[in-house]
This record gives structure tokens, sequence and C-alpha cells, in this order.
């Protein structure tokens, strides 16, 4: 008998048992048994699908609810069911994915359960896709369900990511687990939960796949860390994998090991510092993040290395410009030079080792500020801190206006498109392109007040960036004065 001929029988319920390769889970406690019960009870039935055993019973293929629901009610002798005689493991598991994939009920999870047992009985991709109905890159996301982390199957299952659907666990699972569990980290809250698909492949893309091409070492570099492989020759890398990665904006080849590439960066980053120290007398290892893991890897770094969480008070120049130290940005590696501004706060001078900024003597040309000058200031650095916790919630502005203000207030430095620059800019798509420039812009102007009060004129500075924040400036003047006020006495209210 071939594998898709069958001989019908009524077999009782006794004789029928749950097939071990069928993972859908069933629940006696499940009220809509008892209804499918009833309806197999008033002869509403299909039959089942069996195959026979050694021991004389027979294992359900398909029909595990309904074999359920009979046992529950009673008063069923039994159902009719095609017998598969000769049904290897491999034919049973088709048997059984292609009857469930689109019944309601079946969890993902399960689901991808019994497709992973298919691939691990001989089927590929491709043939795999041919008996589901699906494309070769829906069974290959599906079946990474199985490599989901613990912390995001518990989570899932405690409701700490509600927002989370099978396609976001899709781009979970492809990742590595430390990956995982960082992600995990990152979208704990609530309140940063991704507002598509869309957007939280994007971050994931942007922030844990990154481009091998702009990697700062040689990719064939063994004794960069020696603990892990080479990156030409890693497996973790999108183009080991394209089946799987085959929703991707791009060719290029990505490392899938954040974990990795990070530990690698640190490497990277100490090797140079110490390159760098040999000729400087300072080095400076620029941060973006206070809990940035270069600045706990200080260690590895040189004595004439300074890490820095932040850029304030510190400007881009060239080498030969006085007072210029080299500089490495921790997150990609690169180097440039920086020098301390006029207008540097006394902690980033302290941090670097110098001295206080010598206050010019008083002249005509430049007197002490005055007392409501000192209040201004105040009221300024008070519309700045609610433009800081407004900014991140604000809505985009038009592409046209983001590029303006991404040109003013962004360093090409920190540019976060494709390395080759704004050449790549035009394949994105307009939503992308804006999510892209509007989270460096708010990273840009949340980081650096004094770069951002000191670009435009004060008042016409403050005033654009509450209007990009969607706050009213009359109505935050207002709470300024209220918060700074003036002190009472003659001529004051």
């Amino acid at each position: 008998m071939k594998p898709n001929e069958y001989e019908s029988k009524f077999l009782r319920l006794d004789q029928l048992v749950d097939c071990p390769l069928n993972k859908r889970h069933v629940d006696p406690a499940d009220p809509t048994l008892r209804d499918l019960g009833a309806s197999l009870a008033k002869g509403q039935e299909v039959d089942l699908i069996v195959r026979p055993t050694a021991a004389g019973t027979y294992e359900v293929l398909d029909g595990k609810r309904r074999t359920a629901g009979g046992r529950l009610v009673g008063g069923i002798a039994g159902l009719w069911c095609q017998v598969r005689e000769h049904c290897t493991d491999a034919e049973a598991l088709k048997i059984i994915l292609v009857t469930q994939l689109h019944r309601a009920g079946l969890d993902p999870l399960e689901e991808a359960e019994g497709i992973a047992d298919l691939l691990r009985a001989g089927f590929t991709y491709e043939t795999a896709a041919a008996e589901l109905g699906q494309p070769a890159s829906w069974v290959a996301r599906r079946s990474k369900l199985v490599d989901l982390d613990p912390v995001w199957r518990l989570g899932r299952a405690e409701g700490k990511f509600p927002w989370a659907t099978v396609a976001h666990l899709e781009h979970v699972a492809r990742l590595p687990a430390e990956v995982q569990r960082e992600i995990a980290g990152a979208y704990a809250e609530d309140f940063l939960a991704p507002e598509s698909v869309t957007a939280f492949a994007h971050v994931i893309r942007e922030r844990y796949l990154h481009l091998l091409k702009s990697a700062p070492w040689k990719l064939d570099d063994l004794a960069l860390l020696p603990t892990a492989t080479a990156c030409t020759a890693c497996p973790k890398r999108s183009n080991c994998q394209t089946t799987l990665f085959s929703d991707s904006v791009d060719a290029a080849d990505r490392c899938l090991d954040a974990v990795c590439w990070a530990a690698k960066m640190l490497r990277h980053n100490a090797s140079k510092a110490r390159q760098l120290a040999s000729k400087h007398a300072k080095v400076l290892v620029l941060t973006h993040y206070e809990d940035s893991a270069q600045a706990e890897a200080s260690a590895d770094l040189p004595e004439q290395a300074v890490v820095m969480n932040n850029r304030i008070g510190l400007e881009d120049c060239k080498k030969s410009d006085a007072g210029a130290m080299p500089a490495i940005d921790a997150e990609t590696g690169k180097q440039t030079f920086v020098k301390v501004a006029a207008w540097a706060p006394k902690e980033t001078r302290a941090a670097l080792g110098l001295e206080p900024e010598k206050t010019a003597p008083k002249t005509a040309d430049s007197p002490a500020p005055t007392a409501e000058q000192k209040r201004l200031a105040k009221r300024l650095a008070f519309r700045l801190a609610q433009v800081d916790r407004e900014l991140p919630d604000a809505e985009p502005p038009p592409l046209a206006q983001l590029i303006k203000l991404y040109v003013v207030f962004c360093e090409s430095g920190i540019s976060p498109l494709d390395p080759k620059g704004w050449s790549d800019a035009n394949t994105l798509p307009d939503d992308e392109l804006i999510d892209i420039l509007w989270q460096a812009l708010i990273r840009k102007l949340c980081q650096y007040s004094p770069v951002r009060a000191n670009a435009l004129p004060e008042e016409a500075a403050v005033e654009a960036l509450e209007r990009l924040a969607t706050l009213d400036p009359v109505e935050q003047e207002a709470k300024a004065i209220a918060e700074v006020p003036a002190p009472k006495g003659k001529g004051n209210p």
C-alpha cells in the first residue's frame, strides 16, 4: 500500500493512542473538547488518520482533540479512521503538520517543534515547504522558534512581552542565545514595546546585526579574539543562512553574534589605544552610554587612555590643531582627533586632568553676568530639560525638514547609515530613512545640550526644539518663569 493510500476502519476508542510525534498540547480542561465530543456523538465527524503499532493499537496522527473529546462525553463506541499501513516517521510527521498547520489553537511553538522534527527526519527547507504549501523562508524562520531562549518563552507565558507576535519571535529566534537575552533585557518594560514588526526588525538589524564591512579589524584576524572564530570563517553570518535571512533589506553580510562583535570591538579599541599611547600623552575612548562595556573593560587600556561617557565640551579638530588629542569611538572603533572647547564644563576638564579654565579679567567689554542674566540661563536650562524628556516620544517631522535638522546637528562620525555614506540613502523607503535619522537626531540633541544651545541664537534654538518635541514655547516659558521666579522686591511682583 502506498503512503497516501489507506483503509477505512471503525476503531474503538481504547484502540487509539497518542502519537509521540504529535507535539500539540490538548488541555483536558478545555471546555471546547466537550462540544467537540457532543458533535461526534451526533455523527458529525471527519475520519481520523492513524497508523498501526506493533502493540496492536493505532497512533492518532490527525484527530488528537477529537479522540480526547470523544472520551470526555462517553457513549461513543469508536470513530472511523483512515489507517495508513507502513507509515514511516517522516510520513507521519508530514501528515501531522499538514493537517494541523491552519487549525485554530495550534501554538506556534508547538508547530515549530513539529517542523524541526520534519527537518531532522531528512526534509530540507524546500521539500518541507512544498509539502506544507509555504515558502522555504517561512519554514526556516518557523523552525528556528525551537531555538528561542527560555527568557522569551517564559516571558511570553508570563505576559512580559504582550506585544510579541510570532513574527517578532521569529526575528529573535534566529540569533544566538546571548544576543536573544540582551534584546529581552532591552525590551523588558512595556514602554519599550516596538510600534510594529518592521520597526522591531529595523532595531535588531541596526543595533545587533553589524555590517561586517564596517568592522575596523581585519575579518580574517584570528589573534584579535583567540576564543572566537575569524569573521571570514564564522557560520554566524547572514550570508551563511540566506534562506533564514531572505527578508533582509540589503544583501550585505552581517554578523549575527552581537556579543562576539562587542568583545572583538573591545579588543580592537584596546589595541588601537596602546598604539596611540606610544605617540601621544593622552588617548580618549568615547562611549555613548554610561553603562558602556568599554568603561568596564578599562583595565585593558593603557595608562594614557581616558574613557569618557559623552562628548560634552569636546570638538572635532585636525591633528595639527593646538590641544588636539586622538580619540577612539568605542562603538565604531574609528579614530578621530578632538580638542577641549572653550566652553567645556569643569567636569570634562577634570576628567582629562586639565586645570579649570581661567576666567578672563573683568573689563568693560566682558562684565560679570547680572542676576537677571543668571535667572535667564537657569530658565533656559529648565526648558532644555523639558525638551529632553518629551523629545523621544514625539513624532518625527517630514523627511525634508528632518534632513535639514540632521545636517545642522549631527556629525558625520555618528551617522547610522551604511558606511559607504549617503549614496545608499536613496535605496531606503522614506519611512525607514525617517526612523533612522530621527533616532540619530534625538540621540544627538538629548546628549549634547551645549552644542545645540550654541548652534543657533539661544531663544530661537530653544523654541525650535520645543516645537520639535511638540511643546508650546509660550507655555514652557511660563513654566520656566514659575520654576525660576524673580526675587520679590522693589520693582518685582
